[in-house]
């Protein structure tokens, strides 16, 4: 394990609720998109209950939305990272 991956993992463990199963990035982003206009706010992130740290990670271009591109980087980040630690 690099000393990346001490620095990523954190972060990514900040993204996910308390109580975090299985990852379901598209029906987590479109039940969290409550206005539907495709982009996840500040607002919204923590109103599903998600802590701000997540956000600002998953935030890539920090233009204060997070877009499903940006969900779907993130999400694949840590599931590379959970398959390295895997190994």
């Amino acid at each position: 394990m690099t000393v990346r991956h001490f620095v990523l993992l954190p972060l990514v463990a900040l993204a996910l609720p308390a109580t975090a199963q299985q990852p379901q990035p598209g029906k987590f982003f479109d039940a969290t998109d409550t206005n539907k206009d495709g982009v996840l706010s500040k607002a919204e992130w923590e109103a599903a209950g998600r802590r701000p740290e997540g956000f600002a990670m998953m935030d890539s271009n920090k233009d204060g939305k997070v877009t499903k591109a940006e969900g779907q980087a993130a999400m694949q980040k840590m599931m590379e990272m959970r398959s390295q630690q895997a190994q």
